[in-house]
């Protein structure tokens, strides 16, 4: 009768204990911030073995509008950082690209641009000079038998170029990597970009 009584105690116990470790789980998974201003996620640029050695930047053209404390998205969500609303708005060519009377909002004239077009763009954006100091750097290197760079950078739309490492000739396109928050998780995160580098590399 003792053994039985004592038996009833310890699983109540147990029970007990466990259903304060679910509550505890609960109240965190209630509280916790999924994205904070410093999260991070990478861009990762490969290429082959050509391509070793190249200089890869990483230079943010477009912010992303986002409520940290609740994580959702904000309107407007895309606007240009300041740079980029600077010059967008010196050029006849591409003021339509910006909304200047909403926080520098991105416009559907850009967003509906074609692939062509938007190449064109980044080149000129390129050739301009305004894109001084990189969000981040990284430099084409062999990782268990695939060349690539891997850029960790905050959330926002994003400029990648190339230059060839010293002694080789190369022309690469400017190329396109955003990061974004991804929903569809039992936790908001960043969803990682990959590009191929694309242009022709020619030793000397």
């Amino acid at each position: 009768m003792k053994a039985t009584k004592k038996k009833s105690i310890i699983s109540k116990l147990m029970a007990l204990c466990l259903t304060l470790v679910f509550v505890l789980s609960m109240s965190m998974s209630v509280f916790a911030v999924d994205l904070t201003e410093g999260s991070t996620s990478t861009i990762t640029v490969t290429g082959t073995a050509d391509d070793a050695g190249a200089t890869i930047n990483a230079y943010k053209l477009i912010d992303v509008n986002y409520d940290y404390a609740n994580d959702q998205l904000v309107e407007p969500v895309y606007q240009w950082t300041d740079t980029m609303a600077a010059w967008l708005s010196a050029h006849d060519t591409y003021k339509d690209y910006i909304d200047t009377t909403n926080s520098n909002s991105v416009t559907a004239a850009y967003m509906d641009l074609t692939a062509g077009t938007l190449n064109t763009f980044y080149k000129a954006v390129v050739e301009a000079g305004i894109l001084t100091a990189a969000d981040a750097t990284g430099t084409i290197a062999e990782h268990a038998g695939v060349y690539k760079a891997e850029l960790t950078v905050g959330m926002g739309d994003y400029l990648v170029t190339a230059t060839a490492a010293d002694g080789k000739t190369a022309t690469y396109q400017p190329m396109h990597a955003e990061i974004m928050p991804d929903f569809s998780g039992a936790a908001v995160t960043l969803v990682p970009a990959e590009v191929a580098l694309k242009g022709s590399l020619v030793p000397d």
